[in-house]
């Protein structure tokens, strides 16, 4: 599949790349920094009230000492259904950030010397793109926490596999169709937890480059990226929809095996139609930067600029 050949090249990361090297050792855009401290500022300011409640009312001291504790066990409890959700976000987050990278390349006339790499422009664009997606520490941080949930789910499905086996060695008549749904449906759930990060962030990334390959100014193109993933992230699950409305209506009446296969269907539909984008996205991507025509037109567009700069400034 090509969204885990391109995941492994995101999450393993050519350590002697220096493109990967330069853009991921690289600060953030200014406005992100901005961004960031005003956040921090808004934080402080919350911090600040808080104390000045806890000041003036003691009895919320006591009120905190009971909600804190379990509010974050409510949280660390609820963190991998989380995850999905936070893969999503970052996905988005992340091809703006890459669009702002690119962006920035080429207001700085980086931009066609990383590109005039032996291995083409592409590879210059997708290392840009992995650089920008090590920046900080909060991709290693998702990839682990969705690497410990899935480990968790699997020992919760060898658990009830064992189960399962024991009650049939009892009894075999205690196995039925909605047991061997319930482990189906359990295994299918967890590879479409993992495809999720899987996927999406390689999406990211694939959409990220694609929109910065036009000359779009950076807030236009980010808002093009950003609804170019939303519709990518929907269209796969509008489709899944659809399947299981049209299967569950065809297998109503049919068998149990059939209804586990209409369940089972549209969760894999999830997954195909998803990897479908990601082809077609590619393939565009490719035929957008490495394209000989448009290198070519682009080179002498370069030249020619490059010329008249030569005589303005003689």
């Amino acid at each position: 599949m090509l969204s885990w050949r391109l995941w492994r090249q995101v999450s393993r990361p050519d350590s002697s790349n220096p493109i990967v090297r330069r853009i991921g050792n690289a600060p953030k855009a200014a406005h992100t920094a901005g961004r960031r401290s005003r956040w921090r500022r808004l934080l402080w300011a919350g911090a600040a009230l808080g104390l000045i409640a806890i000041v003036l009312n003691p009895t919320q001291i006591l009120v905190l000492l009971f909600v804190l504790p379990m509010l974050m066990i409510t949280l660390a409890a609820a963190a991998p259904l989380l995850l999905p959700l936070a893969a999503t976000v970052s996905g988005a987050l992340l091809a703006a950030e890459v669009i702002s990278a690119i962006v920035r390349e080429k207001s700085q006339h980086t931009y066609e010397l990383m590109c005039a790499c032996p291995e083409g422009a592409l590879y210059a664009n997708w290392s840009c793109a992995i650089g920008v997606a090590h920046r900080g520490g909060w991709f290693s941080a998702l990839r682990w926490g969705t690497a410990m949930s899935l480990r968790l789910g699997l020992v919760g499905l060898g658990g009830l596999m064992l189960l399962g086996l024991g009650l049939l060695a009892s009894d075999q008549q205690a196995i039925g169709a909605e047991q061997v749904r319930i482990i189906l449906v359990y295994a299918m759930l967890l590879v479409l937890y993992g495809a999720q990060l899987a996927q999406s962030l390689p999406l990211s990334l694939i959409i990220g480059l694609l929109a910065s390959s036009f000359d779009w100014r950076r807030r236009d193109a980010q808002l093009i990226g950003a609804f170019m993933y939303l519709v990518c992230q929907t269209l796969p699950m509008m489709l899944a929809l659809l399947a299981y409305g049209a299967g569950s209506r065809w297998a109503v009446d049919a068998h149990s095996a059939l209804r586990i296969d209409v369940e089972l269907g549209a969760l894999l539909v999830i997954v195909l139609a998803r990897e479908v984008v990601i082809v077609v996205l590619w393939g565009a991507l490719r035929r957008r930067l490495d394209a000989p025509s448009a290198s070519a037109d682009y080179r002498d567009n370069r030249v020619r600029s490059f010329q008249a700069e030569l005589r303005a400034e003689s």
